[in-house]
């Protein structure tokens, strides 16, 4: 990927390490209906969901919903890429929005620093959130 030298510095600061990464990944697996590239959300009761979130609404649409699940957005998320377009980033999502335009891939999920909530953008374009 070739992103603006702003954005290439803020994916520089904010990429986790390996490890942590691999560890944030595990606990989804093990909390989640999930295999190694999926979430089976129908297996998920309480969610919520916005369906039909194409690229010109994800930062409104997942202010909205991450505010109605209790976080901020001056929250520290861990932001997974489901097919490594970006390295896997620790930082808040009002700093991970100022880059949407350059880091808007579908299937991205969003994890919270506490590992309580996750905000999952699927292939589908549909954004779905629950607490763990």
């Amino acid at each position: 990927m070739i992103f603006s030298s702003e954005c290439a510095n803020y994916v520089a600061a904010h990429s986790c390490a390996r490890g942590e990464e691999r560890q944030m990944l595990d606990m989804l697996r093990k909390s989640l209906p999930a295999s190694l590239s999926s979430i089976d959300w129908s297996r998920i009761i309480k969610k919520k969901e916005v369906n039909g979130v194409d690229r010109a609404r994800l930062s409104n649409e997942l202010k909205v919903l991450s505010t109605s699940m209790g976080a901020a957005i001056t929250d520290v998320f861990y932001v997974f890429n489901l097919d490594d377009a970006v390295p896997a980033l620790k930082t808040s999502l009002s700093e991970w929005l100022r880059f949407v335009s350059e880091l808007d891939f579908v299937d991205t999920i969003f994890l919270s620093k506490s590992g309580k909530l996750i905000i999952h953008w699927d292939f589908y374009m549909n954004l779905h959130a629950t607490t763990i």
